[in-house]
């Protein structure tokens, strides 16, 4: 999917707006021959600015009328067909913009799309990175169920980091409550007569605690092809998700 800020387009289209309005100043010659399409003017810039975009979005009829432009000022063409075609362009991408849907990335959420280590996990839990940052990207485009299946995949690599530090035997099949009750009961047998004993038993205790949390907002039957989650719960998993993780990462 493209990444795009929404004001290039607008400020294309004004761009191209604004260089029509030349052709009404009273020292333009229209017989004049056109300017060379490079940096050295504002119609080079312009028009290069614009054909930048529309290569981007791959706007055909946009795309024609570009080497149009080119050819009449490669040719030496007179400044009134020059300013002639540039209002055929800016028709063109107004018509093939119409053609084309957008997603918009509401501004709370807009700094989750193709962030990377969106939990702040550093080198931890690399194998659920890519799935944490999907994660982010599905929330961002307000697609609760997808953002919770990228969950799922990325808390399987957590589990299993959990079940291996305390000798524990998980699968994906494993029920949640049989997870949690015997993760309390791994926990409770750590020793914690020392110092860092309890330190360390202090943290697996949050993290079972943050576990426990995930489980509140999740669902065991999240696979089941009529679960959905709308954008607001998927946002709650997350954010659950992601402290559980942070809690993990410390241990």
């Amino acid at each position: 999917m493209m990444d795009l800020w929404g004001y290039r387009i607008a400020a294309t289209l004004q761009q191209l707006k604004e260089l029509q309005q030349y052709s009404k100043q009273p020292d333009i010659d229209l017989n004049a021959t056109c300017p060379i399409l490079d940096g050295s003017n504002i119609a080079g810039v312009t028009i290069n600015i614009a054909a930048s975009l529309i290569e981007e979005l791959d706007l055909e009829s946009s795309k024609i009328q570009i080497n149009t432009l080119r050819r009449i000022s490669l040719f030496g063409g007179k400044m009134s067909q020059f300013f002639q075609e540039i209002e055929q362009l800016s028709r063109r991408f107004e018509e093939d913009l119409r053609k084309r849907k957008f997603l918009f990335v509401s501004p709370d959420l807009h700094q989750l799309w193709g962030k990377k280590d969106a939990f702040g996990l550093g080198n931890k839990f690399k194998d659920a990175q890519e799935d944490i940052e999907e994660a982010g990207n599905c929330l961002a485009v307000a697609q609760g169920t997808a953002c919770v299946f990228h969950l799922m995949r990325a808390m399987e690599s957590a589990v299993q980091t959990l079940s291996g530090e305390l000798n524990m035997t998980v699968t994906h099949k494993t029920p949640w409550r049989v997870l949690t009750t015997g993760m309390d009961g791994k926990i409770k047998k750590l020793p914690d007569s020392t110092e860092p004993e309890k330190q360390k038993k202090n943290a697996w205790e949050e993290a079972c605690v943050n576990l426990h949390h995930v489980g509140s907002v999740w669902r065991n039957d999240t696979m089941h092809p009529a679960k959905s989650y709308t954008p607001s719960q998927a946002l709650e998993i997350f954010n659950a998700v992601k402290v559980f993780m942070l809690s993990l990462a410390k241990l």
